[in-house]
C-alpha cells in the first residue's frame, strides 16, 4: 500500500500496526463468542472494513458488524441475488448505469459514476439498480485504499424521465437510505448533477433519513460544467472531457471484480441463527421474519 494511505490511516483513523493487530485479535475473539453469528468471513481485509469505518472504536465496529449482517437479511430483496438476477444486473452494468472511475480523486477516494439515463425502465427494475450499486460498493471495499480514503459518488440525472422516477417508490428510497446507514465504508461525498425538478422529492426523501453529517456531504451541481468546478474533470469519462472512455473505465473495474468476486461469495456463505436475533419472530415457514428491528 502506498505510504500516503498509511499516513492517512494514521492521521484520520488512528491506525498503526500494533493497534491494528490487537483490534483484529479482539474482533475475532468477539465473533467466536457471538450468540447468533456462527460462521462468517474473518480475514483481515473483511474485518478491517468495520474497524476503519468506525475509526477503531471497538463497540461501534461490533455494532456495525451486526447491523451489516442484519440489514442484508432485512433487505433480502436486494442482497439475496440468484444467478438470473446477477446476469440481469451485469447487463445493466454493461449498459453503463454505474461503474467506478479508474483513478482516485485528490483525496484518494474511489469515485462511483452513475448515469440515470442508462437505466432503461423497459428492461430493468429498481431492484436491479440497487443490487448493482450494492455489489459495486461491496467490491470496492476489498481494496484497503478505499477502506481508508473512502468513496465519492456522482449521480448524473441528465436525460432522466418521469418513467424512470416512478421506478423508485418512496419506500425504495427510504429503505435504501436505511441501508446506507447500515453499510460499511467511508461515504465521503455525493455529487448530484442535472437533477430535474420532478425528482426533487426523491432527494428530499433520502435526505430526511440521513444525519446532518451525511447531509453536508451532498453537493448539488446544475450540470456537468458546474460539476467540474467541484471535481477534477480529467477523472471523468472521455465523453465528459476526461482521459479514458466509458468502456475503458468499465473494463478496468470488470477485471478487478473478477478477482474479488470469490470473496464476495464468502460473505453470502455466512451462517446466522436468526431465531436468536433480538426482534426476530419465529416462523414455521421460514427461518424468521422481522417484527421490529431498528438498523441504524
Amino acid at each position: 500500500m502506498d505510504e500516503k494511505f498509511v499516513l492517512k490511516a494514521r492521521k484520520e483513523l488512528r491506525e498503526d500496526e500494533s493497534r491494528k493487530k490487537q483490534a483484529l485479535e479482539h474482533f475475532r475473539e468477539w465473533i467466536k463468542k457471538h450468540p447468533y453469528i456462527k460462521q462468517i468471513r474473518q480475514d483481515d481485509i473483511f474485518l478491517l472494513q468495520f474497524l476503519r469505518t468506525k475509526k477503531y472504536s471497538m463497540d461501534l465496529a461490533f455494532q456495525s458488524f451486526e447491523n451489516y449482517n442484519l440489514a442484508q437479511k432485512k433487505y433480502a430483496k436486494w442482497f439475496d441475488i440468484v444467478e438470473k438476477d446477477f446476469d440481469k444486473m451485469m447487463d445493466l452494468y454493461q449498459n453503463g448505469y454505474i461503474y467506478p472511475l479508474r483513478d482516485r480523486d485528490e483525496e484518494g477516494r474511489k469515485v462511483i459514476f452513475i448515469q440515470l439515463s442508462k437505466l432503461d425502465p423497459e428492461r430493468f427494475t429498481s431492484a436491479d439498480a440497487i443490487r448493482l450499486s450494492a455489489v459495486v460498493s461491496t467490491a470496492l471495499l476489498e481494496e484497503e485504499e478505499t477502506q481508508i480514503a473512502g468513496t465519492a459518488t456522482i449521480i448524473d440525472h441528465e436525460g432522466m424521465t418521469m418513467k424512470q422516477t416512478s421506478m423508485f417508490s418512496v419506500t425504495d428510497v427510504i429503505d435504501f437510505a436505511d441501508c446506507i446507514k447500515s453499510s460499511v465504508g467511508r461515504h465521503k461525498k455525493l455529487y448530484v448533477v442535472n437533477l430535474p425538478p420532478f425528482a426533487l422529492f426523491l432527494l428530499e426523501a433520502a435526505r430526511s433519513r440521513l444525519n446532518d453529517k451525511l447531509k453536508k456531504r451532498i453537493t448539488i451541481a446544475r450540470d456537468m460544467d458546474d460539476l467540474k468546478s467541484h471535481f477534477d474533470p480529467l477523472l471523468l469519462p472521455k465523453e465528459y472531457g476526461g482521459q479514458y472512455s466509458e468502456e475503458e473505465h468499465k473494463e478496468y473495474f470488470e477485471k478487478y471484480f473478477k478477482t474479488v468476486r470469490p470473496k464476495l461469495e464468502e460473505i453470502k456463505a455466512r451462517v446466522v441463527d436468526w431465531n436468536k436475533v433480538p426482534g426476530m419472530k419465529k416462523s414455521s415457514e421460514s427461518v424468521g421474519s422481522f417484527r421490529k428491528l431498528e438498523i441504524d
